[in-house]
């Protein structure tokens, strides 16, 4: 669970940096 949420926050990261 823990992964898949670092994951999400790497996506949201992406998003925010755009």
């Amino acid at each position: 669970m823990l992964g898949e949420f670092k994951h999400s926050l790497q996506h949201l990261s992406l998003y925010l940096i755009y």
